[in-house]
């Protein structure tokens, strides 16, 4: 790498992700952990009801994974950074706030990298799924980690107390994986509380991955009316994070 590439903007991005990212990849025993649930799914919906439902915990495997990244993750990353005046020593620097921005949320791709890749290949082997439309996921999944990344920076900027920003973090991530269909298929719910559920941007996404993966159908304006859902969410959070004097530079 060219000393022109390390100080473009667009080079700077690569340090910071790996930087951030390091601690996190270095710790195998999180990842066991983060498995422990969609595993658990995955044996329970196969015992109780068959292989059928037992593949929908994949794909929600695969977006908890994605979403928790950025919801989970991210703030207290960024916490951690204030608190040890990273954030401001990196933003007064001559890297650009937005450059910062991209950087921490690349690490966070990093950091979800290898799980996601974990389910996906499970999933092609013991789903019996065909490789495109295992490769038709990336899409889907790269959405889901740009709104946990959204998500995350709006969670930094309204809790900024190291004493709780896990638990909150932890609390709206599992609100978001837990509760709405992402996990078990949207059909299970009763037909009155789809449309009102849909509204939720994990469940928007469960939906979109479900459809790719064939366990699924939806209409042309089925996918656009999910994709806008979560995209909206998505310009809310950058709207809100944007606002953050602190992400400015001095």
């Amino acid at each position: 790498m060219t000393d022109r590439t390390i100080t473009s903007p667009r080079g700077r991005v690569w340090p910071i992700a790996v930087l951030s990212s390091r601690a996190n990849v270095r710790q195998p025993m999180v990842y066991l952990t983060l498995a422990a649930m969609p595993l658990s799914f995955f044996l329970v919906f196969t015992m109780v009801a068959g292989r059928e439902l037992g593949q929908h915990a994949f794909v929600g495997a695969a977006i908890a994974f994605a979403v928790t990244g950025g919801i989970v993750s991210l703030p207290q990353t960024v916490v951690l950074y204030r608190m040890r005046k990273l954030h401001h020593m990196l933003v007064a620097s001559p890297i650009r706030p937005l450059t910062y921005l991209l950087g921490l949320s690349v690490s966070r791709l990093l950091y979800i990298a290898p799980p996601v890749t974990v389910v996906l290949v499970v999933f092609a082997i013991l789903g019996d799924r065909p490789l495109w439309r295992i490769f038709a996921l990336i899409p889907a999944l790269l959405l889901a980690w740009m709104f946990g990344c959204a998500v995350g920076f709006a969670i930094s900027r309204r809790w900024d107390n190291p004493a709780y920003i896990a638990s909150i973090a932890n609390m709206i991530g599992y609100l978001l994986v837990l509760l709405p269909p992402v996990y078990y298929p949207m059909a299970l719910l009763p037909e009155w509380l789809q449309l009102p559920i849909s509204a939720v941007p994990t469940a928007s996404l469960a939906e979109l991955m479900r459809a790719t993966a064939g366990l699924a159908e939806l209409s042309l304006s089925a996918w656009f009316g999910h994709a806008a859902i979560v995209v909206a969410v998505i310009g809310l959070c950058v709207w809100y994070t944007s606002g953050d004097e602190r992400w400015r530079e001095p």
